[in-house]
């Protein structure tokens, strides 16, 4: 259930989903689930897909993007500054 709401075409309902996920993160394809929201249209959404690499300690994949020129990259190092994490991978 939480999967699916993460495509939720509600913002509040993707960000509470990007939240649970990265708190469960139990399937393999659940860090990709929550790397994709880093694209999502709502900022608030990817600040906490962004949040949620770090809160389940997949802190290399968020570096990673933050060397990318694109939003996403914009968030995971508005982020990354954030948590007091370098860029260095």
């Amino acid at each position: 259930m939480v999967r699916q709401l993460t495509e939720s075409e509600d913002d509040v309902l993707r960000l509470h989903a990007i939240t649970a996920l990265a708190a469960v993160s139990l399937q393999p394809g659940d860090a990709a689930r929550i790397e994709l929201a880093l694209s999502d249209p709502s900022r608030w959404v990817a600040i906490r897909a962004a949040q949620g690499l770090i809160d389940s300690g997949r802190v290399q994949s968020l570096r990673a993007v933050a060397f990318e020129e694109s939003p996403r990259g914009s968030v995971a190092r508005q982020v990354l500054e954030e948590a007091g994490l370098d860029m260095a991978l």
